[in-house]
């Protein structure tokens, strides 16, 4: 879930700012009259209307024609993973999703189980070799590599050891001191821990163990209160572009970022303020239990079909602009452009990614580089 939440963030990074120069420098913003469009039909530049187009989520950009082709859906033809709608991938000339079913889970060939199990009797099992990596596993045990076998993991409120991955904590679970400098540890859910509470010892605060829905954070071994640790509770609304400002007034991972020549307004990249990480906290606490009921494991790829994607996709997409708040400020346009360039699955599912806004129009010329480059990766 990190590594998705880092992808829009590497998108929107470069976002036109004005932390140390006025919005009114205009080397910093696209010529006048530059149009960005999301269109269906065309990814040309037109240099002299000076209008740039991506293709929207369900099309890809033909390099050749530089017309947009609709992209194929499950069992469709293709040549290349791009030509499939996002969360499908070409095999054998056909769009479909591979690399997904967990162990245990149902199958019909073995390209549709997690890499590493084999479709037997109808279900994904372990093969012959045995594990290499805990996916491999079905929810709930771990892949010793010596013995090349699962293990159940340890249950919640249970001793373990930190730092000791031979066996782990169950999978959305942290292994936690009892108490600050005491030597006995036990596993504990994620976000659990209240304020006070021993979340890792003095040189290793251990992430997602606190309660960050109540504003809570690991700080020297212990659950502490954001406000009380240098985190502003909201973030600073007025102009952040006046030039009597003597420092920039924005949270830390946000940006003063120009709405008009002499008018700037502080936006969070990612979640910043005390409030903004308590909404995008809990997220993150509503997509962990949603996992947990579902037993789904903590997995990589993009598969629509995999445990995560089709029980809690919906409310993940839903919730994405919760934890990337910039993202409510763009324009339509540029919503559906960078929709079609993630590569997420909402929009083959039919989940939409939170609301636009519309009081950002110009994007620096860096962006459309760092939006393209990232879609080449993916």
């Amino acid at each position: 879930m990190r590594l998705i939440l880092a992808i829009l963030v590497i998108i929107l990074v470069s976002i036109n700012v004005a932390s140390s120069w006025s919005c009114a420098d205009s080397d910093m913003t696209f010529p006048p009259g530059v149009t960005i469009k999301c269109s269906d039909s065309s990814c040309a530049t037109d240099e002299q209307s000076l209008t740039v187009s991506f293709c929207s989520s369900k099309y890809y950009c033909d390099q050749t024609t530089f017309d947009c082709i609709e992209k194929s859906d499950q069992g469709g033809p293709c040549s290349d993973d791009n030509e499939c709608l996002t969360g499908y991938e070409c095999v054998d000339s056909t769009c479909g999703a591979y690399n997904y079913a967990q162990s245990g889970e149902t199958c019909s060939n073995t390209n549709q189980c997690i890499e590493g199990l084999e479709c037997t009797s109808g279900a994904c099992t372990l093969g012959t070799n045995g594990c290499t990596d805990n996916d491999q596993c079905a929810y709930g045990k771990y892949c010793n590599t010596t013995s090349q076998d699962c293990f159940d993991r340890i249950s919640d409120q249970q001793p373990c050891i930190i730092g000791l991955d031979e066996k782990p904590c169950g999978s959305y679970s942290k292994c936690v001191p009892t108490v600050l400098g005491s030597n006995s540890s036990i596993c504990v859910p994620y976000f659990s821990l209240g304020e006070t509470k021993a979340c890792g010892d003095e040189a290793t605060d251990e992430t997602n163990a606190c309660d960050i829905s109540k504003g809570l954070d690991c700080f020297s071994g212990t659950c502490q209160l954001l406000s009380a640790n240098g985190y502003n509770q909201t973030q600073f609304s007025g102009n952040c572009n006046d030039p009597n400002l003597a420092l920039d007034p924005c949270n830390e991972n946000s940006q003063c970022t120009c709405i008009q020549s002499d008018r700037g307004v502080c936006i969070s990249q990612v979640a910043s303020s005390v409030d903004e990480i308590r909404t995008c906290g809990a997220v993150s606490m509503r997509m962990t239990a949603c996992a947990v009921e579902h037993k789904c494991n903590e997995q990589a790829g993009q598969s629509v079909k995999n445990c995560f994607w089709q029980h809690c996709g919906e409310e993940f997409c839903g919730s994405l602009a919760d934890c990337a708040p910039i993202y409510k400020e763009l324009t339509s346009e540029l919503v559906c452009v960078i929709e079609g360039l993630l590569p997420l699955p909402c929009s083959t599912l039919g989940y939409s990614i939170g609301a636009a806004g519309s009081s950002i129009s110009l994007i620096s010329l860096s962006s459309v580089l760092m939006i393209s480059f990232v879609s080449l990766l993916f």
